[in-house]
């Protein structure tokens, strides 16, 4: 079964959405956004990192054959958890019980987002 974004070029895609959010960063001011705006920067980090953690974790030989479901959710849990962790750092919030605490939340969603995949 082929994927559906098999024709895009990831790499040039990848690229230009950390392209653009690096010049987003460098020109706008966090003091003069309003909250909502505040929010983007973090959602599209996590675009970011969860194309590159499928990128990268599809490029490993033992996942080549298997399926992208599985690589979509890993991908999706290590982008959230370290966009998660940015977050509390952001606001001097992050200690040890708050990552043990984010890791065992991803442990109970797991299932959920596997069966949320996995529907059609």
């Amino acid at each position: 079964m082929k994927n559906k974004l098999e024709h895009i070029p990831k790499g040039r895609l990848l690229v230009a959405l950390y392209a653009l959010l690096f010049i987003f960063l460098i020109f706008t001011d966090p003091q003069k956004l309003p909250i909502l705006l505040l929010i983007i920067p973090i959602a599209w980090l996590w675009v970011c990192l969860s194309l590159t953690m499928y990128l990268v974790i599809r490029k490993m030989p033992s996942r080549k054959g298997n399926v992208p479901r599985n690589d979509i959710i890993y991908s999706i849990v290590i982008a959230t958890f370290l966009c998660l962790i940015l977050l509390l750092r952001s606001v001097n919030q992050l200690n040890g019980k708050d990552i043990v605490l984010v890791v065992i939340l991803f442990l109970v969603t797991r299932p959920y987002l596997r069966r949320l995949l996995s529907s059609k």
